[in-house]
């Protein structure tokens, strides 16, 4: 997917009646909405670190593929991230907690980045995964509106990233999705690297699947 140029700021010509119209190019509308969220962990002396929802900061709800890449280009990349902040890329108005409507009954795919190769490439997988959400590439469901959201949380020595979905059920959906995210982040299976995909609020089980 090739990266849109952000709009710039020209000078808006003048019709003959003295009025200013616009020159600026059409925007490319998004077929949803997305919104980035970051968290960091606020230590201070005496307290705990924030809760989630504490931590939580909305950074910008995009509307057209040059606000996505205008913000792409603008926020700190994945690999200069300090240790315990998570990115989370959401359809606008689900929110990136699993208590959330859109999310509650649903799961997730996660992945641990480990492999050097792979953690040198951390910026390129993050951008080529939220490309295949604004392209609605990722979501190939029958209803085309099963991934809610995506996240990465920067840990020490790796990162982890996972896809969360609303529907946990149809496990022939969620491999499918599971395959898919494989290929966009373009991470191969002989390399150890294991997709597991998880219940919301039941994390603690056993993997519904592992791929």
């Amino acid at each position: 997917m090739a990266a849109a140029a952000a709009p710039s700021a020209a000078a808006a010509p003048t019709d003959e009646a003295g009025a200013a119209s616009s020159s600026a190019p059409p925007l490319h509308n998004l077929q949803n909405h997305w919104t980035m969220w970051y968290y960091t962990p606020r230590r201070q002396p005496g307290r705990a670190d924030a809760t989630w929802e504490e931590g939580l900061v909305q950074v910008h709800t995009s509307k057209s593929v040059e606000e996505f890449w205008a913000v792409l280009n603008t926020i700190k990349k994945p690999s200069t991230m300090e240790q315990g902040a998570v990115y989370s890329f959401f359809k606008a108005g689900i929110k990136p907690m699993w208590e959330d409507p859109a999310n509650k009954g649903g799961g997730k795919w996660t992945v641990s980045i480990t492999q050097p190769a792979d953690l040198y490439r951390l910026d390129t997988i993050w951008e080529e995964l939220l490309m295949s959400c604004v392209g609605e590439y990722l979501d190939e469901t029958p209803t085309g509106n099963d991934v809610t959201g995506v996240m990465l949380a920067k840990k020490r020595n790796l990162a982890k990233i996972s896809v969360w979905t609303k529907g946990r059920d149809d496990l022939a959906v969620a491999r499918r999705l599971g395959d898919r995210l494989r290929d966009v982040m373009a991470i191969a299976a002989e390399g150890g690297t294991v997709l597991e995909f998880l219940a919301h609020g039941v994390e603690a089980h056993d993997p519904l699947l592992k791929l």
